[in-house]
């Protein structure tokens, strides 16, 4: 028969077994195919795990080739098997790639990320400031958010969880200099995964702050505007040193950042879409900024920087992004 046909038989047996049963089955069919997408870190491609495993599947010894390739079989094909969503499939793609880039760094040891003996994902997380007696190692789901984060960390600091107290997950990046507040339903494990596209991984971390990012509802954020003047770097190095910062009118409108040459201007010089960026709360020190007061709008391949005049406006700004993101 072809893999095809084997395959839909599998399914329809499958089908067939009591659910506790077939719960177990898709449970340890998941772990390792893991494992075998895994196989050129791990070297255990499906053929040797099948091997491993089909005499706990089978009453019989199963050892016989025939066993050891039905096993194969269901390891290989557990996506169609169990008809895993590609949102799913996306998500073990993405934390398998986690797991390769984070095996290819020099400072693996140091990355925060920590793999329990079950596989899990263990992360630290610092309660308003990055010192030991603040730290608790939280279990991270692939699906927990970051409001469920902050819950579970405040739990086990026994601290009583309000959601009027504005508590926020936040990733700090580059050594602390650049600080991201996440939306209470962004996911933890999607934003850590990209730490391990930093130069120095290990310097990121999560920490639990209080940051206003009350919601807004949808027709308030559509309507809503904010413009001011703001000094603005791209980080080119075309521009003469001491003049890195330029003057801008920016305007926060539809769900882009909008740059401006002057208040006057009618047509927009840069429209930044918001969908596609991320907003930190900070700016290198390298970039020499003109202001202690600045926040970095970013995507994979740019960087746009910004000089405000207070702590008050630096906050607003960033609060305000999110919130129309």
């Amino acid at each position: 028969k072809t893999e095809s046909q084997r395959v839909k038989k599998y399914s329809t047996f499958i089908q067939s077994l009591p659910k506790v049963n077939r719960t177990t089955l898709e449970t340890l069919l998941q772990h390792l195919y893991r494992i075998h997408q895994c196989s050129h870190l791990n070297q255990m491609p499906s053929e040797k795990l099948a091997a491993v495993f089909s005499p706990c599947l089978f009453q019989t010894q199963g050892q016989t080739p025939q066993e050891t390739a039905v096993v194969n079989d269901l390891i290989r094909n557990y996506v169609a098997l169990f008809s895993v969503d590609e949102e799913r499939v996306q998500q073990m793609e993405r934390e398998n790639g986690f797991i390769t880039r984070w095996n290819d760094k020099k400072d693996a040891t140091s990355f925060p990320p920590q793999f329990s003996p079950a596989g899990d994902l263990i992360f630290a997380v610092y309660l308003e400031k990055r010192e030991p007696e603040n730290c608790c190692l939280i279990k991270v789901a692939h699906a927990m958010s970051s409001a469920e984060l902050v819950e579970t960390a405040l739990s086990t600091k026994n601290m009583t969880f309000d959601r009027d107290d504005s508590w926020t997950t936040f990733e700090v990046i580059e050594n602390g200099e650049l600080e991201r507040p996440l939306h209470h339903s962004e996911k933890i494990l999607e934003q850590v995964l990209e730490w391990t596209r930093l130069d120095s991984p290990g310097s990121a971390f999560l920490v639990l702050k209080k940051f206003p990012l009350e919601e807004k509802t949808a027709c308030d954020l559509k309507r809503s505007t904010k413009s001011d003047c703001l000094k603005f770097s791209d980080g080119s190095s075309k521009l003469l040193s001491g003049h890195k910062f330029q003057d801008k009118y920016v305007a926060l409108f539809a769900e882009k950042l909008l740059l401006y040459r002057d208040i006057k201007s009618v047509k927009a010089e840069k429209a930044i879409h918001l969908a596609s960026v991320r907003c930190y709360l900070g700016l290198r020190r390298k970039l020499k900024p003109p202001t202690s007061w600045g926040f970095t709008v970013c995507t994979d391949k740019q960087q746009w920087h910004f000089c405000c005049e207070s702590r008050e406006a630096q906050v607003g700004w960033v609060a305000d992004i999110i919130r129309m993101k």
